[in-house]
């Protein structure tokens, strides 16, 4: 009867998979740049010698969060009582590790959280992430696990999610990003290394990126990695409150 042509693209999952480990797996993979103020902030309160001065001096390089500092330093949540008025006061309100907190968390939320064509499951992606930052630490306060770790470890358990969608929302036009649909299982699979290797060329503590990597299966060597087990149940109770992506789904 003849020949007709259909104007669809037939999406291969293995495709999908072999593309995300391609690029990971890249010598020359970049991942979304973060501020290097926030890794020198964090290697700031890793050091018990810094000073609140040290840290003011990150802060005046990145004017958008200082203003963020300083409008949680007015917050009730952290005792205000009276107006602060420098950077200085809010620095000594928050405390270097409620800062390092706010500043990892807008730095990652305004660079990495953000893939054109994948916009509502980016939007899904972090409002799950900083609710399991959240969640990672107060767990971590119900147990003898120092808390150092336990939001920043939240906050970027599933930032290999974010990785790969930023890696297949890079398409030259007229073609479009594949439909989140096709895409899902692949990135699902991948996540958890992307979100090591992602950690680890950010040059973040070695247990940060061991910890993401095993979120979803945290024994490591044979024995339970306990901050990765806790990240793993403050997950599950964040998707028991609703409070996330329900089975890692985006859609």
């Amino acid at each position: 009867m003849g020949v007709v042509e259909l104007d669809v693209d037939f999406v291969q999952e293995q495709d999908v998979l072999s593309r995300l480990r391609g690029a990971f797996a890249a010598p020359d993979y970049e991942p979304p740049l973060l501020p290097t103020a926030a890794l020198t902030l964090l290697e700031l309160v890793r050091n018990p010698n810094s000073s609140s001065r040290d840290v003011l001096s990150v802060l005046e390089h990145d004017p958008f969060i200082a203003g963020r500092i300083l409008r949680a330093a007015q917050s009730p949540v952290y005792g205000a009582m009276t107006p602060v008025r420098s950077l200085e006061q809010g620095i000594m309100r928050l405390g270097m590790a409620t800062m390092t907190e706010i500043f990892f968390h807008v730095s990652v939320s305004s660079r990495v959280f953000r893939a054109k064509g994948y916009e509502r499951a980016m939007d899904a992606l972090r409002n799950h992430s900083v609710a399991v930052a959240h969640v990672s630490r107060l767990v971590c306060r119900a147990t003898a696990l120092p808390d150092e770790y336990a939001f920043l470890c939240g906050l970027l358990h599933d930032v290999g999610i974010a990785a790969s969608l930023i890696v297949l929302a890079d398409v030259r036009p007229p073609k479009r990003p594949l439909p989140l649909a096709d895409v899902e299982k692949p990135v699902f699979e991948v996540h958890a290394d992307a979100s090591a290797i992602v950690c680890s060329t950010w040059k973040l503590p070695p247990d940060v990126c061991l910890v993401v990597q095993h979120h979803h299966h945290p024994r490591v060597g044979g024995k339970v990695h306990p901050m990765a087990a806790a990240i793993g149940l403050a997950e599950q109770l964040c998707f028991a409150k609703g409070f996330g992506i329900a089975g890692e789904q985006l859609i």
